[in-house]
């Protein structure tokens, strides 16, 4: 499992900046909010499950991020056992000879790397290929660094 995080705060400099510390603390990745599609650069994309047109649509892709969909649309948490469920749906449905794909999850972690590495182990162990450091409330430029330095999960 690769480790990134997300920059969910911040102007380009300070993006900058916590991009280096990122690197230097062991970081795989560093993602931004707006995203522009590059040639070369992998897409992600959102997957509804189990939506079969959402997924199909999902598959043709670099990778998925699976959102869960309850009955009349209204989304859910995922959790290790759904995402165990998207992967076996993966493996049928997506051509074996379409490429790598990357299955990703975001969430928050503690700062202690032991203490993250349980959290995230059942998502590998359900099949993520990435896990996305996803402070989305109350971040600031501060607490994404303090983050940051204290590392990744250890997986």
């Amino acid at each position: 499992m690769r480790f990134a995080i997300c920059l969910t705060t911040g102007d380009p400099a300070s993006a900058a900046r916590l991009a280096a510390d990122a690197e230097a603390a062991g970081w795989d990745g560093v993602f931004t909010f707006d995203a522009i599609a590059i040639p070369g650069v992998e897409l992600w994309v959102v997957g509804a499950w189990p939506s079969e047109r959402s997924m199909r649509r999902a598959i043709r892709w670099d990778g998925i991020l699976p959102q869960p969909l309850a009955s009349g649309g209204t989304s859910h948490d995922l959790t290790p056992a759904t995402l165990t469920d998207v992967v076996a749906w993966i493996g049928r449905e997506r051509p074996r000879d379409a490429g790598p794909f990357d299955v990703v999850v975001q969430g928050t972690t503690p700062p202690d790397p032991a203490e993250a590495g349980a959290v995230v182990r059942p998502w590998r162990d359900a099949g993520a290929t990435w896990w996305v450091e996803a402070p989305w409330q109350g971040a600031t430029v501060e607490s994404l660094r303090d983050r940051i330095v204290a590392g990744p999960p250890e997986p």
